[in-house]
């Protein structure tokens, strides 16, 4: 019987001179990324869909870029303070073009011309580099990921965080949450709030004559936050991923594709889950007694995600 992988000691911060060099690189293929998808988000302006086809091509093009910037930047942030400062500056620049849409119908009136000064310069930004906002989205997504992969003491960890959330993803689109909400048309607020926390994958692009281009697909702010932790740890612990990341991308390109077939909203929290683990299953190795406590806590989250999808139903 092959013995698991032995995890290795996370990163010491005592490391960040001798990594100096490393990091810089790091940095600069971050930046560069960033700036090709805002190039990207350019193009796709100005190219004339003549076909579906081509629409899908720049959908699965632009999902493979965020999830290399959102896996990158989770593996650049590599100690306390650089995600500390990550976490605060993107809170402080993206908050304010987030809440102000879903929040504009709740605002005191005598608030509303100096918050509207505020959202409609959110909007001259975003519409003159479109692309921005979901990037700025993703920004918080990861800090927040990596400020929560320090939280994991060891790889095991990561098998019950991924089934539960997986759980909650299904609930959240089929049963009564934000998503399901949303798309029963009976919430604006739930609306509201899918337009704020969604990274579209495409602007909305002009098509030829006589031909109807289909809304554009979009991922929600979860699921960035979670690929970020999950690969956040792979880094801290030093465990190889990058077929997890090739995995990844080509199982969510499959099934965007079957998003954009069946026109029907998918909680991709599951296949994010279910790659993270069975490509790294060795790693989890657990005793009689933490496989009866996860066998416990299983089936707590169970009845407790059916017992809100009942409520959920029956109102």
């Amino acid at each position: 019987m092959n013995e698991p992988p032995q995890e290795k000691e996370p990163i010491s911060s005592r490391e960040t001179i001798s990594n100096s060099q490393t990091s810089l690189k790091e940095w600069g293929v971050l930046g560069a990324s960033l700036l090709f998808y805002l190039l990207f988000w350019q193009a796709a302006l100005r190219i004339p869909i003549l076909h579906p086809f081509y629409l899908d091509t720049l959908t699965l093009c632009s999902l493979a870029m965020v999830l290399f910037i959102t896996v990158w930047f989770a593996r650049t942030l590599k100690y306390p303070i650089w995600i500390g400062v990550s976490l605060a500056l993107s809170l402080l620049i993206t908050l304010p073009g987030v809440l102000i849409p879903m929040l504009s119908s709740n605002l005191p009136p005598t608030l509303i011309p100096m918050i509207g000064r505020i959202y409609y310069l959110y909007r001259d930004i975003f519409r003159t580099l479109p692309g921005l906002q979901g990037l700025l989205l993703i920004w918080v997504a990861v800090s927040l990921g990596a400020a929560l992969a320090r939280l994991i003491r060891e790889t095991k960890m990561l098998l019950p965080i991924a089934i539960v959330l997986a759980l909650v993803d299904l609930y959240v689109v089929f049963g009564g949450g934000l998503v399901a909400q949303a798309n029963s048309g009976k919430a604006p607020a739930a609306q509201r709030a899918m337009a704020s926390l969604t990274v579209p994958l495409t602007p909305k692009i002009r098509t030829a004559k006589g031909v109807i281009s289909p809304p554009p697909l979009a991922v929600g702010f979860a699921d960035f936050l979670f690929t970020a932790l999950f690969f956040a740890c792979f880094a801290r612990f030093q465990i190889p991923a990058r077929k997890t990341f090739y995995w990844l991308c080509g199982t969510l390109c499959l099934y965007l594709l079957a998003v954009r077939i069946f026109t029907v909203d998918l909680p991709a929290l599951v296949p994010i889950a279910a790659v993270v683990i069975g490509r790294n299953r060795r790693l989890f190795q657990y005793t009689p007694q933490e496989r009866r406590d996860l066998l416990i806590a299983g089936l707590v989250v169970a009845i407790a995600m059916g017992a809100a999808l009942f409520i959920s139903k029956r109102r």
